[in-house]
C-alpha cells in the first residue's frame, strides 16, 4: 500500500508542472480583452497595454501556459538535452516550428540581444531573472513579466491566471486550472 501511494505522489509531482506552468499569489487588475493590465511580480509591477501577439517564454512553464491556452510563442525556452531536437518536452509538441529554441544561454540567464533581436511585444519571465538589476535589462526590450513570487518556481496555476488576464482569456484560464485540478485528483485518489 505504501508503495502505491507513494507512486502516486510521484506522479502528481511529475504530472502537475508539466501539465501547464507554475507560479505563486499575484495582485493582478485588468480590463477584458487585453486592453490594460497591470501585473504584480516580484521586481515591481508591469503594464501591458493591447492583446501581446510576439511572446518570449523564457521558462518551459511559461510555455507550457502558453500551449494550453493555444497561444504560439515566438521564442521560448529549450530544455536543452532534456527535450527533443527543438528543445521541447513531449507534452510540447504543440509548439509551432517558427517558433524560436532561446540559445543554451537562457539556461542561467535571459539572452537579452537574442531577445532583443525577436521584437517581443511581452516577456515572459521566470527564474532565470535573479536580481532587480535582471529585471531592468530585460524589461527595458519589452514589457516583462518578472518571477511572480520569491520561491524561485512560480504556482502553474497563478502562470496560467496571469496568462489569461493578459490575454484578455480569464474563463479560458479558469477552466484551464479546473481541468487540471480535476486531473491532478482524479490521479491522487486513483
Amino acid at each position: 500500500m505504501r508503495r502505491v501511494v507513494l507512486s502516486a505522489v510521484a506522479l502528481v509531482l511529475f504530472v502537475a508542472p508539466t501539465l501547464v506552468a507554475c507560479s505563486s499569489d499575484t495582485d493582478d487588475t485588468a480590463t477584458a480583452g487585453g486592453e490594460t493590465v497591470t501585473v504584480e511580480h516580484s521586481y515591481g509591477t508591469t503594464t501591458i497595454e493591447g492583446t501581446p501577439e510576439r511572446i518570449v517564454a523564457t521558462s518551459s512553464q511559461w510555455l507550457d501556459a502558453l500551449v494550453e491556452l493555444g497561444v504560439q510563442p515566438i521564442a521560448y525556452y529549450s530544455a536543452g538535452s532534456y527535450g527533443d531536437e527543438r528543445g521541447l518536452y513531449p507534452w510540447q509538441t504543440d509548439v509551432s516550428p517558427d517558433a524560436v529554441a532561446l540559445s543554451a544561454a537562457a539556461e542561467t540567464s535571459v539572452p537579452v540581444e537574442e531577445v532583443a533581436a525577436l521584437e517581443p511585444d511581452l516577456i515572459l519571465g521566470a527564474w532565470q531573472i535573479a536580481s532587480q538589476n535582471d529585471y531592468d535589462t530585460i524589461s527595458a526590450v519589452s514589457p516583462t513579466i518578472g518571477p511572480l513570487g520569491d520561491t524561485g518556481v512560480d504556482r502553474w496555476d497563478e502562470q496560467v491566471r496571469v496568462l489569461g488576464e493578459v490575454l484578455g482569456r480569464t474563463d479560458d484560464a479558469e477552466r484551464i486550472i479546473a481541468d487540471r485540478n480535476a486531473e491532478i485528483e482524479a490521479v491522487a485518489n486513483a
